[in-house]
This record gives structure tokens, sequence and C-alpha cells, in this order.
């Protein structure tokens, strides 16, 4: 039988064999275990025939997670019993010599793989399997200087040892996103082993940074990022940078980059530096921080125009009475800003009697009439929330397509006063002034007759996009409901009624608005 011309058009397919390998990376348990059925059935395509072959390999063998698969080709290869410490672990290692048909077929493989992410896993770190140095160094020397796998364009690396130095063999200027895991460096470890861990990493670095010297993306969890510092000015193409801390000389550094647009940190190190006395970062566009300094000051260092996410993972409770400076600042340094999101810990400190309107504390946002998305997730003991902070936002955003003001798993607590809450006229205040809003969650709703608007008030054929509406509790007796569910589907016809958080109260109010939507009531 004759090959259908489509098989000979390479592009075709490599785009219908590239449909068992799908870009989304989710490291569920039974998503692992499709994906090595799925791997099972590239191999399979890949001895069906010539057209196949190239385009399935290439598939297959394209993101590894670990170097064992490469490995395993090499009948050498065994593995002992180690131990680490207090912990037993599989060592690989070469019990002799790689033959050279062997190292061919490797080096056939190792043209196809693009990924190679051994940081996304333990393996290698604190897991029960590791390889040895020696299986690098024999590797490297193989190689004869050339990198092991010539067309990386993604390397995760973890460091577990200053004796390892396996990172250097994969090492390409085809490289554009490197993570290196390091745990080995913090400010607990003895004295004589960061001295090991120095000379290492002061030997290693230079050559990492010199050789993929066209990184774009680099990620860096370490104890100590001074090591890797004086070798960050070098990267001039870098445009994603992470780190789990970062001090004020690290951040001196980046400042200067002229390409970088995303910054993530863990927490900043503001001890070498009390005064910020730089600025930088002009082509800035995303800017993450795990936990929020405790110093505002920081921000002087970020002088972006172009700034327009904010995500301030944990602004801890003790700062809460600088917000109101904090948001100040934000407001001064990132005009541009689209999306704003930070959450307020709780802290064992707070006292009821001091909960002030949240409107007062970020009365400097205001003024970010760009905003699209907000997520300010605040406690009732800080902060409350009425018709006048609903208002307040309504007014000052009208661009908005997200607004967060309460936690996704739910904090409603019965001491929080009922009547300092928003009411039904919030609602229509953001239906009326926000029309391209998608998605709104408050903590409290009050409703009763007073003040739930007469469904003759609303037109027949509003139209407003409203899709997801969230509430922790709602105040209602459950005569009320009914009218309640009414009122929101002529409010918002295009609500998908879906729960997000266990109180029954909200859920009681999403049932009646399918019953609405279907016609049941």
């Amino acid at each position: 039988m004759g090959c259908h011309e489509a098989l000979n058009n390479g592009d075709v397919v490599y785009l219908v064999i590239s449909c068992l390998t799908p870009e989304i990376e989710d490291r569920a348990p039974q998503w692992k275990q499709e994906r090595r059925e799925r791997n099972k059935a590239l191999a399979r395509f890949a001895c069906v025939c010539k057209s196949f072959r190239l385009p399935a390999l290439q598939m297959l063998w394209r993101r590894l997670e670990s170097m064992l698969p490469l490995l395993r080709l090499f009948s050498a290869l065994r593995h002992v019993k180690a131990e680490d410490g207090d912990n037993e672990v599989d060592l690989h290692v070469l019990s002799g010599e790689i033959l050279p048909h062997e190292w061919e077929r490797f080096l056939v493989y190792a043209q196809y793989v693009r990924t190679v992410d051994s940081a996304s896993r333990p393996v290698g770190f604190a897991a029960q399997t590791r390889i040895a140095p020696s299986v690098w160094s024999h590797m490297g020397r193989l190689a004869c200087g050339n990198p092991l796998l010539p067309n990386l364009q993604e390397l995760g690396w973890v460091v577990p040892s200053p004796q390892c130095t396996g990172i250097l063999p994969f090492l390409s200027p085809t490289i554009a996103q490197l993570n290196i895991v390091c745990f080995g460096i913090d400010g607990d470890a003895a004295a004589d082993i960061e001295h090991e861990w120095n000379v290492s990493l002061q030997a290693i670095l230079p050559t990492v940074f010199s050789v993929a010297c066209q990184i774009t993306r680099l990620t860096m969890t370490t104890g100590q990022i001074d090591y890797f510092t004086p070798h960050l000015a070098s990267l001039r193409f870098l445009r994603y940078f992470r780190a789990t801390r970062v001090n004020i000389r690290t951040l001196r550094i980046l400042a200067a980059l002229e390409d970088l647009q995303e910054l993530h940190v863990g927490n900043f190190d503001t001890a070498d530096e009390a005064v910020i006395s730089f600025s930088g970062f002009l082509r800035l566009r995303t800017l993450i921080i795990s936990e929020h300094p405790s110093s505002s000051s920081v921000y002087n260092a970020f002088s972006s125009q172009e700034l327009t996410k904010l995500y301030v993972l944990e602004y801890p409770g003790e700062y809460r009475h600088a917000l109101p400076e904090t948001c100040e600042i934000w407001a001064h340094r990132f005009p541009s800003l689209q999306i704003l999101c930070f959450y307020i810990s709780r802290h064992s400190g707070d006292d009821a009697s001091q909960v002030r309107p949240l409107r007062d504390a970020i009365t400097p946002l205001f003024a970010l009439s760009d905003l699209r998305t907000v997520g300010l997730a605040t406690w009732h003991t800080m902060f409350s929330i009425d018709d006048s902070d609903m208002a307040a936002c309504s007014q000052a955003w009208h661009r908005l397509e997200a607004l967060r003001l309460s936690f996704p798993f739910g904090t409603n607590d019965a001491r929080m006063d009922s009547n300092t809450c928003p009411t039904p006229s919030s609602l229509l205040a953001f239906a009326k002034k926000c029309p391209e809003l998608k998605e709104l969650r408050i903590r409290r709703l009050k409703v009763n007759r007073d003040n739930l608007l007469h469904l003759n008030t609303l037109t027949s054929h509003w139209s407003h996009g409203l899709r997801y509406l969230d509430v922790e509790h709602v105040d209602a007796d459950d005569n009320v409901v009914p009218d309640l569910a009414r009122w929101i589907v002529r409010l918002f016809p295009h609500l998908v009624p879906q729960v997000r958080n266990p109180d029954q109260s909200w859920k009681r109010v999403l049932d009646a608005v399918r019953k609405c939507q279907s016609g049941d009531i």
C-alpha cells in the first residue's frame, strides 16, 4: 500500500503527534500516569513507519524530569545503596566504560531534548535517587567539551553538594531558561561547609553564566544570594528573575538590567542597606512579592511607568498600620497598574475595637483608574467593609473586571458586625458603574425587605455581564431569599451560580438563583 501524501508533510505529522503531549504540565498523580501512557504511545508511533519516527522521537524526548531515561542507554549503569546522613539513597554509578554504540545512540536522542527540569522534583536532592558526580565527569570527557544536550532550551538543576559539578556538561548557549536549586548554603551553615560552598560556586558560576549567556528567565532557590549576585550583571537579555531572597546589593544590579520585565521575590533582606539610593527597573511590568518588607522604602528602587501587575502574597498583619503609606507609594510609583492583589495576614494583636473602614486605608489607590483586577483580602478584625466602601470602589474603578474583597476559602466569623456590611445597593452600584465586571467576591451581605430594592426599579433589559458572585455569608431570612434570587437574576442575567465556599447561607441563595433561572420560581 502506498503512503498517503499527508504523511510526507513533516509539519502535518508533527502537529498530529504533538496532540499526545500538551503544553500544560500538571504534576498530579493521575496526570503522571496519563503522561506515561502517552509516552508509550509515542514510542509505538516511532516504530510504525519512517514518517512517524522523527516527529515521535522529538516529542518523546522533548522534556525530561530526570536524566535517568537517557542514562539507562548505558549497560554499565548500576545503582547502589549509599548513606546520606541518616538517610539511605539509591546512587546511580557507572561500573565500566560506556560502549561506542551506546554513546552514539545517546547522542541521537540527546539532540531531541529541549527541557531537563530535575529542579521541579526531589530527585537529585532530598529523594532516594541520585546520580554520582563521576557519571557527569565521564560523560563530559566523552563529549570533548561539547554540550551533552546541544539543543537544550530549559534547564532545572539541583546542586546537592559542593562536589557536584554535573551542571557543566549541560551548559549551552541555546539555554534560555535556567532554574538552580541550592539549599546547602544558608545562614545557619557551619563555617567550614560555607567556605567549601563558596570555593565551589566561585569556580562554577563564572562558567555557568558565561556559557549560558542568552538566558532570558532565571530562577534561583538558595539561602545565600550573594554568591550569585556578581554574575547577574552579565545577563543582558534577562527578562524574568525569581529568587527566594533578594538583598539590596542584588536589587541594585537587577535594577540596571534594561530588559527585565518580571520580578518574583520571596522576601527582601534590607539589613545591608537601610536607605535605597538608586532606582531602575524601567521596563518592569510584573512584580510579585511573597512577603511584604518591613519598610515600604524598598519601592523607591522601582521607577517603571509600565508596571501593570503587582501581587503581594502576604502583607504581615503587624504592618497594617502602615498600609495607607504603602498604598500611597504604590499609587505614585505605579500609575499604570491594572492588577493589584494583596493579602493581609492575621496578627495575634488584632483588636476588634480598632477596626477601621477599608476605604480610609486604601484611599490613595482610588487614583489608579486603570485597575482591572483588585484583590484586597483582609480580616474583619482589621478593616470593615460597608456600602460606603463599596461605593468608593465602584466610583473610582470603572474598568474593573474582578474585585475580590474576601478569601476564596471563606473566613466568616459570627463576631462580625452585621451592621457594617454591604447591602444590595452595593451590588446595584457596581452593576451601574462597572460594566466590565465579571467577578465579585465580598465577605458579607445584609438583606431584608427594607434594603432589597423593588424589582420594578430595574429595567427588564438589563444586560450586565457579571459571571461570578461570591459571598462568604448572607444575613437574610428564609422568606427573603426567593425575592433576593429574582433580584440577582434580573440584575445579573449571565450569572453562573457556582458555590466557592462552604457557607450554607450563600448556597441557599444560589440554589434559589438556579430555580429562578430555570423558571421554577
